[in-house]
């Protein structure tokens, strides 16, 4: 789509503009990453080794550049920026590489204009000289090479090739480890016990042949590294070797950033606060980090803060947590009390201390929002404390339920009768509060299914338990409450499974929220198409005696008893048809209390993001981007709304707008204004799905894995590709750089018992034997551990 059409001329912005590609150097453990520095050091006075270097980075660089052919050429790695009312142009490898550029031009003791801070002016032939001549090229040749991964450097270099060559094989068992690990945490389910018989077992695997003969024997020295200690090293060595380019990632390519975070307590009492990341990159895609979890030290706000900050330092650095935390655009919490206190809440801390890393810059407003899916969930526990019929209600149906699960022999008996008389059956669900409307409706619906089962368990028995269950279920009362809340339930399930998704944002969230105001109301007069109380209208059957039969079993028909002596024109009971009234209405109006607060945040966002003319201007420049130029903000939202095909673009959803605009260099203002709107996700279901991912990663035998050990792998599972999507070569480097490696045998080590059901010398085995050496050489001897690696 042309985004500029009928425009000439380019309108003219500060330096956010122009989007440039740069070139940006990593810095890794091994000492041949800095190679070709030590030899531009070494050599700048020697021709001989000054024409030595340049065939070596001719000749061996060669295959990287061939892939980049059009590199030198390109005009990509020049900055374009606006300076006291002037278009400046600057070379960011020629302004990385001063020392290569001096080397190269003709005036050794200065560095041409265009390769300094304040660059040059912006002129076509100044350009296209400079992209040809030597110091471009051959800073463009170093700038490149010090961009390469260890594993591209080493497999170019002299010296690299060499050292591939002698480690070969260690680098090859290393490898294999990481690969096993890398899957572990990939997975979660896989503990660090049994790590070192998974890898055996795969090597027998691998070695297995019908034909010939297999060798059963394995050296001790194989079994060196494969302890469950290890397998925590080899996470820490995976994590170190990615977080750099991760810390990258997130900084530099991103266009809008969204905090959100939640606390929870696992299965050992450990309360933890749990932070994710929300990113909409510069191509206008979403992405989503786990940063950490780390146990709050301090009770309230101050203590969940802290540890906040502390998971987020523990990955990214201090300084680069600032860095990130000035470019956090918005939070999202629950609505705990501790979170959104005026005074010293969550939301507040927060928004101090990013006040406190901005200094004296301008600083973008933090949007704060309550997670929609807790705020609809407490609506309809509101609903069901509020009314003693539904409270009532849910309390025989929870007995009913627990009357079940204590028994399997109950089970299996109901399992026959399904099966004798050919009903359907359905599992009655565990009381599970936390998610409770998502339990209230699955427990309605599955009795209601299996209503016909279990009154012909119940019918034939004489015991006062069963009588009473009986009784509870035949009733026309109960029976139609429970239809009637079915139904409700279902519209209010399918509106949170919709408000959880990730495609919502605020203007759908309100959307989403009006629509099922309008269909309760709707209920109010018309049963649900294909719903319970359309179903038990059409098979409920009026006997010519009055009774009612329903599936051929004769049910209690509903009375309005009135007290026998005092008040006597005062029902026992409420008339169905009120209670369910009252339902609908209060559900309603819990719902529009709940989302009300963010009125004001709507009236602001949603014309700006339908992108109508009615817009107003100023209140969003205020509300989420005090930190944008006013002025080319305007101007570039007036030009944009003025475009012949603005009809088009009306009716994107906000995502893909995202994406069309970034493709475009003309509103990069407005594009980063909708992108903070996009990333404000108004949910926290995200960081819910990740508290899942802990307590499947931490299970009960490994109740003793420690904070440290869960955010590696949580970090692997999130924040790294999926397993043929990475590297390990790097990795292996990085192993291999951080210590020596000696090749030593473990005399006892098949005797360990988490070899057992692999080594005959490991079984019956009930105890670790500590007194076999792990094998690396390392300054201080690790310490014998007492207790069962379960982590």
């Amino acid at each position: 789509m042309d985004l500029k059409k009928n425009k000439k001329i380019a309108p003219k912005s500060s330096s956010g503009l122009m989007k440039k590609w740069l070139y940006k150097s990593k810095n890794t453990d091994l000492n041949i990453d800095n190679l070709v520095d030590n030899l531009i050091n070494t050599t700048s006075g020697n021709s001989t080794s000054v024409n030595s270097l340049d065939n070596t980075i001719n000749t061996e660089i060669s295959e990287i550049q061939q892939k980049n052919t059009t590199l030198v050429n390109d005009s990509s790695c020049i900055k374009h920026f606006h300076f006291k009312g002037k278009h400046l142009i600057r070379c960011e490898p020629c302004y990385a590489e001063q020392d290569i550029v001096k080397r190269y031009s003709n005036n050794k003791s200065k560095v041409p204009a265009i390769a300094q801070e304040y660059g040059t002016k912006y002129l076509l032939k100044v350009l296209n000289d400079h992209l040809s001549t030597t110091y471009h090229i051959e800073a463009i040749k170093v700038h490149k090479y010090k961009t390469l991964n260890t594993s591209e450097k080493m497999a170019i270099t002299p010296m690299g090739k060499a050292v591939n060559q002698a480690n070969d094989k260690l680098a090859r068992k290393f490898g294999c480890l990481m690969i096993h690990v890398y899957n572990d945490a990939k997975k979660l389910t896989l503990s660090a016990y049994s790590f070192p018989s998974r890898v055996i077992v795969s090597q027998k695997a691998n070695l297995f042949q019908l034909n010939g003969e297999v060798s059963n024997n394995i050296d001790d020295s194989e079994l060196q590294y494969l302890t469950p200690h290890t397998h925590k090293d080899l996470l820490e060595c995976i994590v170190e070797t990615h977080q750099s380019s991760f810390v990258e990632d997130i900084f530099n390519n991103s266009l809008a950033l969204s905090l959100r975070c939640d606390g929870s307590v696992d299965r050992t009492q450990i309360d933890k606060m749990y932070v994710l990341m929300k990113s909409i990159t510069l191509e206008g895609e979403e992405k989503l980090y786990f940063l950490g979890a780390e146990e709050p030290v301090e009770r309230g706000a101050k203590g969940m803060c802290d540890a906040l900050k502390t998971a987020c330092v523990k990955r990214l650095g201090n300084e680069n947590f600032n860095n990130i935390l000035k470019k956090t655009s918005s939070l999202v919490t629950d609505g705990a009390s501790s979170n959104v206190g005026q005074k010293s809440g969550l939301w507040t801390l927060l928004t101090n201390l990013k006040k406190t890393a901005c200094g004296t810059e301008v600083m973008s407003p933090l949007i704060t929002l309550w997670c929609a899916a807790h705020r609809s969930n407490l609506a309809w526990e509101s609903v069901s404390e509020s009314f003693p019929e539904v409270s009532l209600l849910f309390q025989k149906l929870v007995g009913l339920t627990t009357f079940f699960r204590r028994s399997g022999l109950r089970t299996r008996e109901l399992k026959n009768i399904a099966l004798e008389y050919n009903l359907k059956l359905l599992q009655l669900p565990k009381v599970f509060e936390v998610r409770w409307s998502q339990f209230s409706y699955t427990l309605l619906n599955n009795v209601l299914v299996s209503w016909s089962c279990l009154v012909n368990y119940f019918k034939n028995s004489s015991d006062k338990v069963h009588v009473g269950h009986f009784k509870f279920l035949t009733h026309e009362y109960n029976i139609r409450l429970m239809a009637v809340l079915a139904d409700v339930l279902y519209i209010f399930s399918r509106y949170q499974q919709q408000l959880q998704s990730d495609d919502l944002n605020v203007i759908s969230m309100d959307e989403k929220t009006m629509y099922i105001i309008n269909k309760i109301e709707m209920l109010k007069s018309t049963p649900l198409i294909g719903g319970w109380v359309e179903a038990l209208d059409k098979q409920v059957v009026i006997n010519i005696d009055g009774s009612l039969t329903l599936n051929s079993i004769t049910i209690k028909s509903i009375e309005i008893p009135r007290h026998k002596s005092h008040h006597k024109f005062v029902t026992q009971n409420r008339c169905l048809a009120a209670v369910k009234q009252e339902i609908e209405c209060s559900l309603q109006e819990f719902l529009k209390q709940r989302f009300s607060i963010d009125k004001n945040l709507l009236s602001i966002i949603k014309p700006f993001v339908v992108l109508s003319s009615v817009a107003c201007i100023k209140d969003i420049h205020n509300l989420i981007g005090a930190d944008i130029d006013l002025k080319e903000f305007s101007l570039e939202y007036d030009e944009l709304i003025s475009m012949e095909n603005i009809s088009e673009l009306r009716k994107m959803n906000l995502i893909k707008l995202v994406k069309t605009l970034c493709g475009s260099k003309y509103f990069p203002n407005v594009c980063t204004m909708l992108a903070r709107v996009a990333a404000a996700k108004p949910h926290s279901a995200d960081v819910e799905r990740l508290i899942s991912a802990s307590n499947l990663l931490k299970s009960p035998l490994r109740s003793t894995m420690n904070i440290e050990t869960e955010n590696l792998s949580l970090y692997i599972n999130y924040n790294m590709p999926p397993l043929y999507g990475w590297d390990p070569r790097d990795t292996v480097y990085h192993w291999m750089s951080k210590k020596k490696h000696r090749v030593l045998k473990r005399r006892k080590g098949k005797e360990q018992s988490y070899f057992s059901g692999v080594f005959f010398e490991a079984s019956g085995k009930n105890k670790i034997i500590n007194s076999d050496d792990s094998g690396e050489d390392t300054e201080d001897k690790k310490k014998k551990i007492l207790i069962c690696y379960y982590y």
